[in-house]
């Protein structure tokens, strides 16, 4: 865990131990920007992001990016230790709305099934770190907050 500004928790295997297995993966994101309740917080950067074995489903790796991520990350390793697949995460309840069901998210994001946010193309454009928008007139940048321009 690393505690600053935005908190980073990453519980996974290696790289050199999933190329020693040769495992074969799938990797599934969700940013805080499609998350109601980190856009209320006004914690909307940040990201999640789930890795699987391909074959298995089980999870082998995740990393949290953002606010209030080591409060959260514990359900990974939990996860992970229990040999839990992506589609049990995906069939699990997480209460909306919460920070915690961006890990959901995130895995239904895995298989293109993602539930809150538009398309990967939106999010690429109006990523925080896109020099060539102003993302506080950006008239879709308010559709997703759905809140009213505080400058």
């Amino acid at each position: 865990m690393l505690h600053a500004a935005n908190r980073i928790g990453r519980p996974h295997r290696s790289r050199c131990e999933r190329k020693e297995k040769k495992l074969d993966i799938r990797v599934g994101r969700f940013p805080f920007l499609g998350n109601g309740k980190a856009i209320a917080l006004g914690e909307d950067r940040g990201l999640v992001k789930v890795i699987s074995d391909k074959a298995t489903g089980q999870l082998i790796g995740a990393h949290m990016i953002g606010a209030e991520v080591t409060e959260l990350i514990q359900g990974y390793v939990v996860a992970m230790n229990l040999e839990t697949t992506e589609e049990e995460l995906m069939h699990t309840v997480f209460p909306h709305p919460t920070l915690s069901e961006m890990m959901k998210e995130a895995a239904l994001d895995a298989y293109g099934r993602v539930l809150n946010i538009y398309s990967r193309a939106f999010l690429d454009f109006h990523h925080p770190l896109n020099p060539s928008v102003n993302h506080k007139r950006t008239p879709k940048y308010f559709a997703l907050r759905n809140s009213v321009p505080t400058d």
